[in-house]
């Protein structure tokens, strides 16, 4: 039995915020077939998970979510840490979301394949309307062996695939 539900408003048990709230207002999808080689412990930019949104609204509420692989060289499990960062020079420079704050990840051994990453966070921004703010995932890691962020040709790759990284930013009104 099918239902419908009909409304001509729906609003917060606290009331609406001043001047509305709450709503989706873009949502940008990425796909990157970039791969990053991580080779040392120092914090790294992941190319395939930047993406950038010009923001409609003031004082949004940013939602960013990506999906990616890694393959690494190393011989025992180890740490890894997620940041995330946005940028307004197209990465000459950039600042952390939450400067004290990251996600940890264990890192596969070789011999156990790839691993897949999958991030969710959020950032309570500042911008103006019409702002251009990149955002992306920084790594730093434990150990000195590789880890490879979207490596391609992989033992056992379907022949003609790219391995890629996917994800969306979300600006929803504050």
């Amino acid at each position: 039995m099918a239902s419908e539900l009909r409304v001509d408003r729906i609003i917060p048990v606290n009331g609406v915020p001043t001047g509305g709230g709450g709503g989706i207002i873009q949502v940008v999808p990425f796909f990157s077939t970039s791969g990053t080689d991580v080779t040392t412990t120092s914090e790294t930019n992941i190319e395939a998970s930047k993406v950038s949104i010009t923001t409609m609204g003031t004082n949004s509420l940013i939602l960013y979510y990506a999906s990616f692989s890694t393959e690494s060289d190393l011989l025992a499990s180890s740490n890894g840490f997620l940041s995330l960062k946005y940028s307004q020079n197209n990465w000459s420079s950039s600042t952390y979301v939450y400067t004290d704050k990251r996600l940890n990840t264990t890192q596969i051994q070789d011999s156990q394949g790839s691993a897949l990453h999958t991030v969710t966070m959020y950032h309570k921004s500042t911008w103006a309307a019409a702002t251009t703010v990149s955002y992306g995932i920084s790594f730093q890691k434990s150990s000195s062996s590789s880890v490879y962020f979207n490596q391609q040709s992989l033992s056992g790759q379907p022949s003609g695939t790219s391995n890629m990284a996917m994800g969306w930013i979300m600006e929803v009104s504050a």
